[in-house]
């Protein structure tokens, strides 16, 4: 139930009691909802993070990398950095992959998984694709031109 005050009944939030946001004998100030909304907005559903080194890309490589997650990743991302212009990419680049590859192919489809200590890696037969920035076509990708970079989050 809100209680209705008025101005001489109130106090204003204190910083803590603005974030924790169950007060409801408190007026609020602009600060204060400032205060809040960043406190707040910081907050991730993630408790531990982990980033690869630079990794290669070449196919049938394999790749284990441990992390000190404390658990199983719960979100794995791939991100391909160009490092020589390649598949109408520049230097510098960065591509979000699916690492898991195409599963309609199996001639495409890498190998991830997932330990509450290690990602391990494993790269198909083919080369790895990229959609292209400059037509939008699908095309294979130079491995030697590329290196792959892993983030966890658990």
């Amino acid at each position: 139930m809100t209680t209705k005050l008025t101005p001489a009944q109130a106090t204003i939030a204190s910083t803590a009691e603005a974030e924790a946001g169950t007060a409801t004998d408190k007026f609020m100030t602009p600060e204060r909802v400032a205060e809040a909304i960043t406190a707040l907005s910081q907050v991730s559903p993630f408790t531990a993070s982990y980033t690869s080194g630079e990794l290669s890309v070449a196919t049938q490589a394999s790749h284990t990398l441990t992390h000190s997650l404390g658990d199983r990743p719960v979100l794995v991302q791939a991100r391909l950095i160009c490092k020589v212009a390649n598949a109408g990419c520049s230097v510098g680049d960065e591509v979000v992959i699916n690492i898991a590859g195409d599963s309609s192919s199996t001639e495409r489809c890498n190998s991830v998984r997932l330990t509450t200590t290690q990602i391990l890696i494993k790269i198909a037969n083919n080369a790895l694709l990229v959609t292209r920035p400059d037509n939008g076509a699908v095309d294979a990708i130079t491995a030697t031109s590329w290196r792959m970079v892993i983030r966890a989050w658990a």
